[in-house]
């Protein structure tokens, strides 16, 4: 593994402890989700394009399910959390194991976190497992993003 660091154009900065949890975001049926949904279609009966604010809100916004925002507690011991910069953004996630690299890219409103469990039975076959949370998901900072931005720090 550290060969394959030292090669890298861009290597991953591992931090320690591991901590799989999330920054606060906007929640789906939450207050603000509900409001923005309501503005958006009074003003579409108005006029389609007065909706374009809200509607780029909420289809940009990756709500989450307030059940995903709890820090999660069952790591599996073999993780390293890491950081990477990418685009103007510094990426999290977390890494771990030697051999094979297998990148785990998860779902809108979706967190590396999300992986954890298939991350540790890859370990435990040999491979290595690299998994970051993308814009505005788990512990990558920002509000709103979208899939050019998530190409990006998928590449």
């Amino acid at each position: 593994m550290d060969d394959l660091e030292a090669r890298r154009a861009r290597p991953l900065h591992r931090s320690h402890p591991l901590t799989l949890a999330s920054l606060p975001r906007p929640t789906l049926g939450g207050r603000t989700f509900v409001l923005t949904y309501l503005l958006a279609r009074a003003l579409g009966r108005v006029h389609p394009r007065m909706a374009r604010g809200p509607l780029a809100r909420l289809w940009l916004t990756p709500w989450v399910h307030p059940s995903s925002l709890r820090p999660i507690l069952d790591v599996p011991p073999e993780l390293e959390a890491w950081t990477l910069e990418a685009g103007g953004r510094t990426l999290h996630g977390f890494t771990g194991g030697s051999g094979r690299t297998v990148v785990l890219v998860h779902g809108w409103a979706g967190r590396a976190a999300d992986w954890r469990h298939l991350a540790a039975d890859l370990i435990a076959a040999g491979w290595r497992v690299v998994a970051p949370d993308l814009p505005a998901h788990g512990m990558t900072a920002g509000r709103t993003t979208n899939m050019f931005e998530l190409g990006d720090a998928v590449a």
